[in-house]
């Protein structure tokens, strides 16, 4: 939009098409480069052996919950009784249980996956059809970080450590910004 308004950008537009063919052609190569598979699952497998962030966060609030709970009932026992007393206790019983509760659900969610899982996963990304729309779209989204078009060059990004590609625009067939414009 920039463009049209003439502000900022002042390259000429390039094909949607164009530039998704390039991505899901180079991402395509990825998925049959048994290299990049066999790094990819050891790093995911590495990851997962870390436990996830939310279930940190949770183990975090539920011990300090119950040490704000093991402080009230100390509070109770040297005979400070009030009715804000018995709420905030109650509260943060109530607190306490839903933070088990939300804790117990996460660590289910959170199922290791072998590696020959992780390999299926990833191999079954080589009988991507990519003539199908949505298909094309799955393969993208798992893969592609970004996609950056400069004058004379197209980098991709993956989502993976070291996964970036830079491509020449005089390697890309039928490219339309070297060539005149359309009538």
């Amino acid at each position: 939009m920039n463009a049209k308004r003439k502000k900022g950008c002042h390259l000429k537009a390039v094909k949607k098409d164009l530039i998704e063919d390039l991505v899901v052609r180079h991402t395509m190569e990825l998925v049959f480069d048994d290299e990049v598979i066999d790094r990819l699952t050891g790093r995911l497998v590495e990851l997962q052996g870390e436990e996830p962030y939310d279930i940190k966060l949770l183990d975090r609030e539920l011990s300090e919950t119950n040490k704000s709970i093991s402080n009230m009932l100390s509070a109770i026992e040297q005979g400070i009784v009030t009715k804000a007393t018995k709420q905030r206790l109650e509260a943060l019983e109530a607190r306490q249980e839903e933070l088990e509760v939300a804790l117990a659900r996460a660590k289910l969610e959170s199922q290791v996956l072998s590696t020959d899982e992780i390999r299926f996963f990833l191999n079954r990304f080589r009988d991507t059809d990519v003539s199908n729309k949505n298909e094309r779209q799955r393969l993208i989204d798992a893969f592609v970080n970004a996609v950056f078009v400069f004058t004379d060059k197209i980098v991709l990004t993956f989502n993976f450590r070291d996964g970036t590609r830079t491509v020449s625009l005089n390697d890309v067939d039928g490219s339309d910004l070297e060539g005149p414009t359309p009538p």
